[in-house]
Parts: C-alpha cells; sequence; structure tokens
C-alpha cells in the first residue's frame, strides 16, 4: 500500500489559490496536475499547450496531464461550485454587473470536439476554432469570470447533444448565477443577445433583471401611422476604460411614439458628425433609464472636484499606510480587506459624522414645521 504523501510545493500565490479546492481531489497526483496547469495558464507562454506547460513547470513529459484531464476521478462541477463560492465569500453579497460575451480560441484540424469554422472576436474573422459563451462579473473595476459554456455548432453535435443558440446558453448560464445568490445591478450584452428579445431578453425580464444590450441600427419597433419618433437632446457623459483612461461621451434617449417598458439610445463619441464606428444604439429597461439620466446630469461632480476628492484620498491612504504591516498587503485578498477595515475604523464614521452635523445645522423644511 503507498501512503498519502504532501503535495509537493508550487507558486506561493497559486498555491494559496488552488489549496481552497484540495479536499476535491483524492490522489496527490491529480491536485498538484490541477495546481501545475494554473501555473501554465497564467505563465507568460504564448501557446498554452500541455508539452509547453509541462515544460514550465519541469515536468518530463506531459503524458500526466492526459490522464489528469481524460482518465483520473474529479468532478469539474464540483471545481465549478467551489470557485463560485470563493467568488460570493470574495463579493461579500455587494452587488455585481454581469457582462455577456463569448471567448473563442483558433484550432487547427477536427479532432477536438465542437471545433468548427466560425466567428471568432479576438481574430476578428471567422476561423476553425472553437467557441465559449461566458459570463463575467464586474466588481469595482474588476472584472472576473462566473459561468460559462461551450457553444456546440450544429455541424459538430455528438450523439445526446442538443443544438442551442448563444442567446438560449446565456439564458441559462445566467439564471443559474441567480439561482446561487449573486445580487446582479444589471446585465450588459452585444446587440447578438440585444436582438434576441424572444429569448434572452425575455429570460432577463422573467427574472426582474435591469440590462443595457446593444441592438443593430436596423433594430425595428412597431409604431402606428399617427405616432411619431421623438428625440431629446445629447447628453454627455465619461466612458472609462478598464485601463483607466477616460473619453468624453454624448447619450440621447429615442421615443418611438410613447413610452414603453424598454428605452432606445443613441451613444457616440461626437454628437456633430456621427461617426458611424462610433455610433451606437442601445436598448435598457425603464428603471435604467434613471441611472442613465443621473449619470448625464449636470449636478454630477466636475473634474475639479473629484481631482480634489482624489487627492484627499490619497493623503489618507499615506496616513494609513504607516498603520499597516506589509505582510497585511502582500495580496490584492490582503489589501481589500485592511483598507476595509481601516476606513470602516478611521475615515466613515468620521465622513457620517460630518454628514450628521451638517444635516442638524439645514434650516426645518417648512412641510416638515407644518406636519410637526
Amino acid at each position: 500500500m503507498t501512503l498519502a504523501r504532501e503535495a509537493k510545493p508550487g507558486s506561493a500565490l497559486i498555491e494559496e489559490y488552488c489549496k481552497q479546492y484540495r479536499k476535491l481531489f483524492s490522489d496527490v497526483r491529480n491536485y498538484e496536475a490541477f495546481r501545475d496547469l494554473h501555473i501554465g495558464i497564467l505563465s507568460n507562454e504564448k501557446r498554452k499547450s500541455l508539452p509547453a506547460i509541462a515544460k514550465i513547470v519541469g515536468l518530463k513529459n506531459h503524458q500526466g496531464f492526459h490522464h489528469f484531464l481524460g482518465k483520473s476521478k474529479w468532478s469539474s462541477e464540483e471545481v465549478s461550485e467551489t470557485r463560485i463560492e470563493m467568488l460570493k465569500q470574495a463579493i461579500k453579497g455587494r452587488s455585481i454587473r454581469l457582462i455577456v460575451d463569448e471567448t473563442g480560441d483558433p484550432k487547427k484540424g477536427g479532432k477536438t470536439d465542437y471545433v468548427a469554422r466560425q466567428y471568432i472576436g479576438r481574430l476578428g474573422k471567422t476561423e476553425n476554432g472553437i467557441v465559449a459563451v461566458v459570463i463575467y462579473g464586474v466588481l469595482e473595476g474588476i472584472t472576473f469570470p462566473i459561468r460559462f459554456e461551450v457553444y456546440k455548432p450544429k455541424t459538430r453535435l455528438k450523439e445526446g447533444d442538443v443544438y442551442r443558440t448563444k442567446p438560449e446558453i446565456a439564458s441559462q448560464l445566467i439564471e443559474e448565477i441567480v439561482k446561487h445568490g449573486f445580487k446582479i445591478d444589471c446585465v450588459l450584452s452585444d446587440s447578438l443577445y440585444g436582438e434576441s428579445s424572444s429569448n434572452f431578453i425575455r429570460k432577463l425580464e422573467e427574472l426582474k433583471l435591469e440590462y443595457m444590450v446593444a441592438i443593430r441600427s436596423n433594430h425595428g419597433v412597431w409604431m402606428s401611422e399617427e405616432e411619431e419618433v421623438i428625440e431629446d437632446e445629447w447628453k454627455p457623459f465619461e466612458r472609462r476604460f478598464s485601463d483607466g483612461k477616460t473619453e468624453k461621451r454624448y447619450v440621447k434617449e429615442i421615443i418611438f411614439g410613447q413610452r414603453r417598458p424598454q428605452t432606445y439610445w443613441y451613444v457616440t463619441t461626437d454628437p456633430e458628425t456621427l461617426p458611424g464606428v462610433h455610433l451606437s444604439y442601445a436598448n435598457s429597461t425603464q428603471r435604467l433609464k434613471d441611472k442613465i439620466e443621473r449619470a448625464t446630469s449636470e449636478d454630477q461632480m466636475d473634474d475639479q472636484r473629484q481631482a480634489q476628492l482624489k487627492a484627499h484620498a490619497r493623503a489618507i491612504a499615506e496616513i494609513l499606510l504607516e498603520e499597516v504591516e506589509p505582510e497585511e498587503i502582500k495580496t490584492f485578498k490582503g489589501i481589500e480587506y485592511k483598507v476595509r477595515d481601516l476606513a470602516q475604523e478611521y475615515v466613515t464614521p468620521e465622513i457620517g459624522d460630518f454628514f450628521v452635523r451638517q444635516q442638524q445645522t439645514q434650516p426645518q423644511d417648512v412641510s416638515e414645521k407644518s406636519s410637526a
């Protein structure tokens, strides 16, 4: 009988993450393969093939990876469920936005299941490859995958497979995310899903989720002969990209005859020339309309006040940093916890106390006096 041994040490950061899945692998060799695949996937190697990953982690060959992925006993569903529970613990009940998208990889030959000639987004063209529908979460500028499913082209269905469109797949994935208890602020998608009113949009409305989806320029809306299209004025807003850069854009509402449960929008970088490459069409829920109007309101914080706020926040951060041990902020998770703890102890009470004192010094409203 072979006694169980401890797993060989790996990268400290990846080891810290992967050890939370350790209980799912009864064989330590399977756990090591699971961890080593993470190391390879997160490496700078351009081609993430099994032989390349084996070389990165110092293995003689990649046969162990083949056995792990094809023959060893472990459950991908259990791994997925564990990852989702970890996500929920990190999010701590905060609202997230969902982004629906596809990720595709080119693939030569046809031995791999569900490889076919199809549109590969990152290539911007139709090519031989494999595509998955992915639901991402966004929280405080961080984007992370929640659920995904490989798209199965009609030409590559296997026995027992049932063909489903990408909007149908996305609808089911979002429903699963809702069942897991995630608090969803809104759902965002491109026009592939935005035009799927009978499936995707219907499912979002059934789940009572707010959404903002792109639609095609030739999107049709039923109107009577007496009704007219009404266009609101262009309103500026700041588009913030994932790298922190910003760009001024403009949005205006389009009303097709009368108010409807759904609202329609034009979005552009230049309201004068309306460049086609930067003119977008969007459809959203009526509830989300209020958020759009607040974002484009003239009452929003101007650039000078934002710069002033950032300067004060940085000064506070420099003071609080002196209260932190280096070991406490070695990881993003550690930084998140420490920032929250320090803010709750020193910053939030002061802001709350200031607001209370300001409210107490305000003159009492006439309506409140009369009802008192």
